[in-house]
């Protein structure tokens, strides 16, 4: 957390816990004011919407390197493939969001290594014919195989109960 709330909130011990921590959300504002405004304010809570923020916004570097670590230990499950590249395109946009640079030759490798063997020949074929692809290409075509694949979840479901309902009748 920063010097600032440090001294002028956290460590005044003039303050009760629940006191500091309507001080505090009174100071915050955006994004992470919403992400404790549902904690109602009292001592229990105050420590963990600490707790909430600093492991949002906190240390950037340590959650950078934590989020390659993820990157590194995910491996694609024969099973739930599509699991796999929803928690990919997870990880690649908390990326951008804490500004690293996602278009580096490492990553695409680390990226195109972790998904399906098929979606791989396809992301080749198009990478192939388009010389200027960038890792923003790569995400937009898993976030399109995504999207394909969770309309078929929903339609399959949808003829299923059509069949049944013949059956019934």
């Amino acid at each position: 957390m920063s010097g600032q709330f440090e001294k002028s909130i956290h460590r005044r011990r003039d303050l009760t816990p629940a006191q500091k921590f309507m001080d505090f959300l009174s100071s915050l504002k955006g994004a992470a004011r919403e992400q404790i405004s549902d904690l109602m304010a009292n001592k229990e809570n105050y420590p963990l919407a600490l707790e909430n923020l600093y492991e949002r916004y906190g240390d950037k570097k340590q959650r950078t390197k934590e989020l390659y670590k993820s990157l590194e230990r995910a491996r694609c499950s024969n099973k739930k493939p599509f699991r796999m590249i929803r928690e990919l395109l997870n990880l690649l946009s908390q990326l951008k969001g804490l500004g690293e640079n996602v278009e580096t030759a490492q990553l695409d490798v680390m990226v195109t290594g972790r998904i399906p063997e098929d979606m791989t020949k396809g992301l080749r074929k198009k990478k192939y014919k388009d010389p200027e692809w960038t890792m923003e290409d790569t995400i937009k075509y898993l976030e399109e195989k995504m999207k394909i694949e969770e309309e078929s979840e929903v339609k399959l479901p949808e003829k299923g109960n059509l069949v049944d309902r013949t059956k019934m009748q």
